[in-house]
């Protein structure tokens, strides 16, 4: 009711948008900095082939919880889905990589995969 009433009003809702960028801002730089040890950041082969997406919802977790609650949020539909996890690595990453361009692994193993596959270099319509 409360958080209603905040949304509903203007002014508040300016100041809490706001606010929730300033934190999600600040919890990405956190989980892209040197003195976090990410998974995002790893570049061994090892790190490549024991990679695995819960390991960055457990570093979301307790690194960027507002971040993983947003995503948890816009992910809610009417049918549960399976990939919810995987959509969220999948979001994380991009922006972690837009943040840091040294927070590439799951670029890193996407873009393996499809060189592995002998995907197309481009799109076709």
């Amino acid at each position: 009711m409360f958080a209603q009433k905040c949304v509903q009003n203007v002014v508040s809702r300016k100041a809490l948008v706001k606010f929730v960028g300033r934190t999600l801002t600040k919890e990405v730089a956190a989980m892209c900095s040197k003195k976090f040890n990410s998974i995002l950041r790893a570049k061994n082969r090892d790190s490549m082939l024991k990679f695995k997406f819960r390991t960055v919802i457990i570093e979301l977790k307790n690194q960027a919880p507002t971040l993983l609650s947003l995503l948890q949020s816009c992910m809610k539909t009417k049918t549960p889905r399976v990939n919810c996890n995987l959509i969220i690595v999948m979001i994380a990453a991009m922006i972690c990589k837009h943040r840091d361009s040294k927070c590439s692994l799951v670029h890193r193993i996407l873009s393996l995969a499809m060189y592995a596959g002998h995907s197309a270099k481009q799109v076709c319509i």
